[in-house]
């Protein structure tokens, strides 16, 4: 299970009303001197879940937390990962949206869907034989990404049905996307086949 203790807290943000908001706090590491591995502060219920592979860039993390604030997604990071969430690279690219979304820490995506066996979990490929643009979303689906270096292995790609793997098209003789823009091109149509639930008025 992935090890994790929440805790009921209140907290008064800008232009807001005073929240009821979780903040959930990853056992410590001894490597660390006995400090958290993150401090998360969570806002709202989730439209869908972004889960993140043993990802490898803090900058493209940082852009990930600052996306899913804007949708109102979960973020979710299957360790090991290629940096410390207390990065300063990491927080210049999420600014000050760290507290407008959850991030949480996995030991192993076994343990993200056995704590959430209910969640329907969509996995990114360019192997997928269907557009992301074809199916249908719910809200609390969970989206599953991989690393920057190698994606998803094959072996866990093998254990979704095909239906359940996401293509973003490309123009042929391209290797990949920036995987904040993949992430930022399905969320958006998860969000949009929401209504865009939960959006802000215009300005």
């Amino acid at each position: 299970m992935s090890q994790l203790r929440k805790h009921k807290i209140f907290f008064r943000m800008t232009k807001r009303d005073l929240l009821l908001f979780y903040s959930s706090f990853i056992l410590k590491r001894p490597h660390l001197n006995s400090r958290p591995v993150s401090i998360i502060v969570v806002m709202d219920t989730p439209s869908f879940h972004v889960i993140l592979y043993k990802p490898e860039i803090p900058y493209n993390t940082g852009n990930i937390i600052r996306l899913c604030a804007n949708v109102g997604a979960e973020l979710h990071l299957i360790r090991p990962l290629g940096f410390e969430m207390t990065e300063a690279r990491l927080k210049r690219a999420a600014l000050d949206y760290t507290d407008l979304t959850i991030v949480t820490e996995h030991e192993s995506l076994e343990s993200y869907v056995g704590n959430f066996p209910n969640r329907r979990l969509f996995a990114a490929t360019a192997k997928a034989k269907h557009s992301y643009a074809d199916i249908d979303f719910q809200e609390d689906d969970s989206f599953l990404f991989g690393s920057e270096s190698s994606g998803l292995p094959d072996d866990l790609l093998g254990t979704f049905e095909e239906e359940r793997k996401l293509l973003v098209p490309m123009r042929p003789n391209n290797r990949c996307l920036n995987i904040a823009n993949s992430v930022s091109i399905i969320a958006y149509e998860a969000w949009r086949q929401l209504d865009f639930s939960g959006r802000a008025d215009p300005r």
